[in-house]
């Protein structure tokens, strides 16, 4: 007896202790390793208590001695993953990446409020970078009610107003543009932005210099958990490095750099082709930018610096080059660079304050043949606005703008007689001028945003002064928001938008210094009304007379005789952004007529598509699979059609003559179509994740005409169609 209880004695003296252990669970997200916070921590056996994991994604938990069970963690949008709790036994920490869950349908992105614009439409990066062309949100106003577009070109019609009549912004600075020319996509690359602001019209007093719409990119101010790199390669187009690192809780910094190589490609692509003698032209783009943010209790401080860069060389036959292999080359470069700060502080309860201090360097390089055009133009802007909380339905707006202006140009080319109807810019004497302009423009605006009962109203005025004409003016403005009920509201706005000249049509050389600002008035009524939280519809109706537009002039080089009459209406159907499902309908009806003296019959504009639809979303199959597509249907551009054309015997060539009963863009391009396909899914790795992104662009029965090309003796006229569908592939890393 006594030595069977020995022997249980010395069995449970060398058996293994079952103790319960503690151990260190690390919760992270699959596909960026990011610490989840908040995860519920369930364990079998424990008490009623719930465990969460804090800021780091971290929990201590007591791993059970015995038992085959497994701990559970829940988690809002993602997976509940089920850990075995042999799998924890014997270690201090472990490590759990959880899956991104399908996604809801459920919940609506709900946006901040926005300051008060009729006519403006915002769309966050997140709807934006899925929809728009190349996958680039600046392109999205595209896709927007009162916009014209052509595929083939980055550039926007605003309600029959010119691409060079509507102002572009990064947050408050100015830049002349902000689409590379090819590739579709924008100067600030997607990673930077929070969401992309588009004013068709009716824009209020704190933007000037414009008659036509106002597009404006928002650089983000959210602070990254942690260091990101990511990487992107599409094919044929471009590759791209951006990085980003939080500096503390409130501050980070990013930079990025992108390349073009389609000119590397092309010419093996047109060599294979054998179609390198006749037309070789290699487009080019790249950009860099650094960004720094920091975020204070009472406001924040955004700095931003950026290159950009676009080119374009050509090479073809021709009688006139002087060249050894008798070939004309043709080369034309863009460059922009902004450096650029924001800083936005609130003084107390009532009074804010924002001030955006930016210097630009804007250079335009042409050569072509034996020709040369290089202009340039460098400015320092400081923009400043006050605000004031007068009341719970009271606020008032004060601004200033304040600039300098340098503007350059070297032209080594033929001076273009306006008086010679057999005037031939190949043959004409070229002529060798330089010259350097300096200007300033001072501006200051004040609106009030008054609630009164059901209606809302913004009175404002913008007075402007400038040295490139030594005038000055004032632009009266005023908006209304009568709110019928929760869901729906009336909204209208009245106007005066004035836009100098051009520097070119006031120099002296080249134009008149004596003319005067252009000047558009706008009118706007329409109707936005919520169905739910997924739903939003609006209606408008628009009217936009445009004069003092300036044309040339045999005398004077340059006027202010001509002058622009848009009318129409828009449609927009929108079904808001959820995790899953989001996209919208619009559609523009338009009828743009112009002319170029009040002596003349209106007739069609430059800018006239009289019906634009789209048709844009996106749909998440899963977690990480989604697809989406855009329609699109246009009316044809205008064009000017040749009348006749006569055989010049000193030149061996037809040259091209148009009636004088005749006018300008009489004719029309065909209507047409685009469907634009894509598809993308994410691979996701412990700590990064890879996306593919995959689709085809312009798939059409029939391609768009984008151009007339005449035969020798102007009697026939071609279509120039646009490109081919292209499927392309990206590749996304995000380390």
């Amino acid at each position: 007896m006594l030595s069977k209880l020995f022997a249980v004695l010395l069995a449970l003296a060398f058996a293994s202790p079952a103790f319960a252990q503690e151990l260190t669970l690390k919760v992270l997200a699959k596909g960026s390793g990011i610490p989840v916070s908040r995860v519920e921590i369930k364990i079998p056996g424990a008490s009623g208590e719930k465990l969460y994991t804090d800021k780091a994604g971290q929990a201590k938990i007591t791993v059970p001695a015995a038992g085959d069970g497994e701990i559970e963690l829940y988690r809002h949008s993602y997976e509940t993953l089920k850990i075995p709790i042999a799998d924890l036994r014997g270690k201090a920490e472990f490590e759990a990446y959880v899956y991104p869950a399908s996604p809801s349908d459920n919940e609506v992105l709900i946006r901040g409020a926005k300051r008060p614009e009729t006519s403006r439409k915002t769309i966050s990066v997140q709807e934006a970078a899925k929809v728009a062309p190349g996958g680039d949100p600046a392109q999205v106003p595209k896709l927007l009610p009162g916009v014209q577009s052509n595929s083939f070109q980055p550039d926007i019609i605003v309600r029959g107003s010119g691409p060079n009549d509507s102002r572009y912004l990064i947050d408050e600075w100015s830049v002349p543009i902000i689409f590379h020319s090819v590739g579709g996509i924008s100067i600030l690359p997607d990673q930077l932005l929070s969401d992309v602001e588009f004013s068709s019209g009716g824009f209020g007093a704190q933007y000037g210099n414009a008659t036509g719409g106002v597009v404006a990119l928002r650089t983000k101010n959210e602070v990254p958990e942690q260091p990101k790199l990511e990487f992107r390669v599409n094919v044929p187009i471009y590759s791209g490095l951006y990085y980003e690192r939080p500096l503390d809780e409130k501050s980070f910094i990013a930079a990025s750099a992108r390349r073009s190589y389609i000119e590397k490609i092309l010419p093996f692509v047109l060599k294979a082709a054998g179609a390198e003698d006749s037309l070789t032209v290699t487009p080019l783009f790249g950009d860099e930018h650094l960004y720094y943010f920091q975020g204070r209790d009472d406001g924040h401080l955004k700095v931003l610096g950026m290159h950009a860069y676009d080119g374009l060389r050509a090479v073809f036959d021709s009688e006139f080059s002087d060249d050894e292999d008798g070939r004309a080359r043709f080369s034309i470069l863009d460059r922009v660079c902004l450096i650029g700060a924001e800083y936005r502080k609130v003084l107390d309860k009532d009074w804010s304050v924002t001030v955006s201090p930016y210097v630009n360097d804007v250079q335009r390089k042409i050569d072509i043949t034996q020709n040369r055009i290089h202009i340039g133009a460098r400015s320092a802007v400081v923009v400043a606005e006050l605000t004031r909380r007068l009341s719970k339905s009271e606020r008032l707006f004060l601004g200033t703008e304040l600039g300098y202006i340098r503007g350059t140009a070297d032209v080594y080319a033929p001076q273009p007689d306006f008086s010679d109807p057999f005037f031939d810019f190949e043959e004409a004497p070229k002529i060798k001028t330089r010259v350097t302009r300096d200007y300033r423009n001072i501006a200051a605006w004040i609106s009030l945003d008054q609630e009164l009962g059901p209606v809302t109203l913004t009175p404002g005025v913008r007075a402007f002064h400038t040295t490139q004409m030594e005038r000055s003016g004032a632009d009266p403005r005023l908006a209304a928001r009568f709110t019928i009920d929760a869901n729906n509201t009336l909204k209208s706005a009245v106007g005066q938008y004035s836009q100098l000249p051009e520097p070119r049509d006031t120099n002296p050389d080249f134009g008149n210094p004596k003319l005067k600002f252009i000047r558009s008035n706008h009118y706007i009524l329409g109707v936005e009304t919520k169905w739910g939280d997924r739903w939003l519809t609006e209606f408008q109706t628009f009217y936009k007379r445009t004069f003092a537009l300036v044309r040339t002039d045999p005398k004077t080089k340059t006027d202010n005789d001509g002058d622009l009459l848009a009318a129409g209406f828009e449609a927009f159907v929108r079904r808001n952004l959820t995790e899953q499902l989001f996209g919208w309908l619009s559609y523009t009806y338009s009828r743009n007529k112009e002319r170029d003296s009040d002596q003349e019959t209106y007739a069609n504009s430059q800018y006239d598509q009289t019906h634009v639809l789209n048709l844009a979303g996106n749909y998440k199959l899963s977690a990480v699979w989604d697809f989406g597509g855009r329609l699109v249907y246009h009316t044809g551009d205008t064009y000017t059609k040749v009348d006749d054309a006569v055989y010049n015997a000193n030149l061996d060539k037809y040259q091209p003559r148009t009636a004088p009963e005749s006018r300008n863009f009489n004719g029309r391009l065909p209507s047409y179509h685009e469907l634009d396909l894509y598809t993308s899914y994410d691979f996701l790795y412990d700590s990064w994740k890879l996306t593919a992104r995959t689709g085809v662009e312009f798939i059409a029965v029939k391609q768009q005409a984008v151009g007339i090309q005449n035969n020798y003796d102007f009697s026939k006229e071609e279509y120039f169609e646009n490109l081919p569908p292209i499927p392309y592939i990206e590749l996304r890393g995000v380390l």
